[in-house]
């Protein structure tokens, strides 16, 4: 076998190896932080969405950088308040929100 061909193939399986080293620890990780209990909405103060919000996605536009997580929808509409499952922001719908469906 040609040395060349070697290490391209040794070069390659390394980067392969490492990628998939990444992905795996990124997978454990992210199933660690969605077993951990979130913060419980009582030592945060309740954000307020009206319909122009809608649909109500956390983090939202405005979140900080540190407190970035996966984007998650959230059903507001059905109970009127509800907690992202990650980092345990409670969103509660403004009073008199006239949401419209589709």
């Amino acid at each position: 076998m040609d040395p060349t061909i070697f290490y391209a193939f040794k070069t390659i399986a390394a980067i392969v190896d490492r990628a998939l080293g990444t992905l795996w620890i990124s997978f454990f990780s992210l199933r660690f932080a969605m077993t951990q209990a979130p913060a419980s909405g009582k030592d945060q103060a309740p954000v307020e969405v009206g319909a122009a919000d809608l649909p109500l996605h956390c983090p939202g536009p405005r979140a900080p950088l540190w407190s970035m997580h996966p984007r998650v929808f959230l059903d507001v509409t059905r109970t009127g308040a509800v907690n992202c499952p990650y980092c345990g922001a409670h969103y509660q719908l403004a009073a008199g929100t006239v949401v419209h469906g589709h």
